[in-house]
């Protein structure tokens, strides 16, 4: 979103300053599409942000997303230089190396897209500078149905809305996930591996212990052997 503003503030101030070009020295067209182009987005955006809550882009909005679509149908269709080799669409395509244009163009369009505006508008159009659209039949059956309903699409935002206007009435709330689960799992492996290692600790220990007497054992026992030796061989009389 950060970037997107930026994108809108560098478009912006570019279109401000002046529009004439060494191609064309009374005014480069595409520049003029160019500074249009920055008006209708920035409308477009502002009109989006603030009809979010509740969802009313496709009907709020309609007007600025109609002329944005009029005025990017015309970058294909005007040229840059007089011997109208060099289209206005790639003329601000190649303006940057990032495609600030293609970029905003994209986004107005997939914001229209996601909100699936399309499903419930079958007709628009700007005719002499009037944007006249009509809604789909399921829409018009839907407002019949629910009057009060302010979105002309997204069943699932009214639903949401349902449900917190229950959770309030009505004391229904959102399961929660359960992290008790979490939190004893967490707590049960650490201590495990403690006690394993402390276990390990101890018994290494006695293991140590039981080992060196044992070879003290072995040790004593040699000893009395050649002691034994010794006074055969010093006593062969007895």
């Amino acid at each position: 979103m950060y970037f997107l503003l930026l994108t809108l503030l560098f478009a912006k101030v570019i279109c401000q300053q002046n529009v004439t070009d060494a191609i064309y020295p009374i005014q480069n067209p595409c520049l003029a599409l160019l500074d249009r182009l920055s008006d209708l987005s920035s409308q477009f955006l502002e009109c989006s942000v603030l009809r979010s809550r509740p969802f009313k882009i496709c009907e709020g909005c309609i007007d600025y997303f109609v002329r944005f679509k009029d005025l990017t149908s015309l970058l294909d269709k005007s040229y840059s230089d007089p011997d109208r080799l060099i289209t206005c669409q790639g003329f601000l395509e190649n303006y940057d190396s990032i495609q600030i244009v293609a970029q905003l163009i994209a986004f107005v369009e997939n914001v229209w897209a996601s909100s699936f505006c399309e499903n419930c508008i079958k007709y628009y159009a700007d005719v002499n500078g009037t944007v006249k659209f009509e809604f789909a039949n399921n829409t018009l059956k839907f407002f019949r149905k629910k009057a009060s309903l302010d979105s002309c699409v997204f069943n699932v935002t009214g639903m949401n809305y349902t449900r917190l206007m229950w959770s309030k009435q009505f004391g229904c709330k959102r399961h929660d996930p359960d992290y008790m689960a979490v939190i004893g799992i967490s707590f049960l492996i650490p201590t495990i591996s403690i006690i394993f290692y402390v276990s390990a600790m101890f018994k290494g220990e006695r293991r140590l212990k039981k080992l060196s007497r044992q070879k003290r054992l072995t040790k004593s026992t040699a000893a009395a052997m050649i002691g034994v030796m010794n006074w055969m061989w010093s006593n062969p009389d007895g």
